[in-house]
């Protein structure tokens, strides 16, 4: 039987963000929840590699190495998008969106291109010295510092929680 995680959540303006499984210094995985309406940050990453797959919804994913090389993909149910480190790139959700994230365990780790008080996004740029890179000494920190806190049922839509029940790894909630 496989080794239970307990699932944490971090809420933020755009939606949820469920930190499914961490393996410290090789991958997290991650549900992310994006109300319709509403994108993620322009930005991009020092050290962070990313992977996603749209569950449900659709969105726009706007990518490039520079800002006037920005380009728009529509991405819907089935579609997948990567971000390696160094590429500038924003999620903005048609619907509302359910996308599996996989990536490496850098926390932290955001150069802001469209930063505002007043936006979606409130988390400001990091230098690279601010970035975490999650070993097993680092999960506890991320807990404490990062607004990942163990996730009650209650605090999951139905359809994450679908999705989160469906997986082959052993999930569990805080009561």
């Amino acid at each position: 039987m496989p080794a239970e995680h307990p699932v944490l959540r971090a809420s933020r303006n755009w939606g949820n963000e469920y930190l499914i499984h961490l393996v410290p210094n090789a991958f997290s995985v991650k549900i992310l929840e994006i109300k319709r309406g509403h994108k993620g940050g322009l930005q991009s990453h020092f050290y962070k590699n990313e992977f996603g797959l749209v569950l449900s919804g659709r969105l726009v994913v706007r990518s490039g190495y520079s800002l006037d090389s920005l380009s728009e993909m529509l991405c819907e149910r089935g579609s997948t998008f990567a971000f390696e480190p160094g590429l500038i790139h924003q999620e903005e959700a048609l619907d509302d969106v359910i996308v599996y994230e996989v990536s490496t365990p850098h926390f932290n780790d955001r150069r802001r291109f469209d930063h505002s008080e007043a936006s979606d996004n409130f988390l400001e740029s990091t230098s690279p010295s601010d970035v975490l890179y999650v070993d097993v000494q680092g999960k506890k920190l991320l807990l404490e510092k990062y607004g990942f806190l163990p996730c009650i049922t209650g605090d999951v839509s139905d359809a994450v929680l679908e999705y989160l029940t469906s997986l082959p790894l052993a999930t569990k909630f805080s009561s």
